[in-house]
């Protein structure tokens, strides 16, 4: 009877203290990976996905005109720039968050 109630004893001690305090330290790492996994195209693309940059340039290959490759690549950028950016400032928001609260 005292083995089984030091294994939950253990179990309750792992499942509702530590393992909460380590992925809410965790997280924000892993969002940061995440948001470099997005910057990083080419790994994407060595996974054979097709992405956003891929659709691009098969839109790309169809204009004819210097000004509309040029707005489709400031579009493509713009859109780019934006997703990650607000992926960041997301990461760093809940990071700074949760730094508070466990500090």
């Amino acid at each position: 009877m005292r083995l089984i109630l030091k294994v939950l004893v253990k179990f309750f001690t792992l499942f509702y203290i530590i393992l909460p305090q380590t992925f809410r330290k965790i997280i924000p790492t892993l969002l940061s990976q995440i948001v470099t996994t997005i910057k990083d195209t080419s790994y994407l693309a060595g996974l054979g996905i097709a992405e956003f940059t891929f659709n691009s340039k098969t839109i790309l290959a169809k204009l004819t005109s210097f000004e509309q490759i040029l707005t489709m690549v400031g579009v493509v950028a713009g859109i780019y720039f934006i997703i990650c950016f607000s992926l960041s400032m997301l990461v760093r928001y809940y990071a700074k968050k949760t730094v508070h609260i466990f500090s």
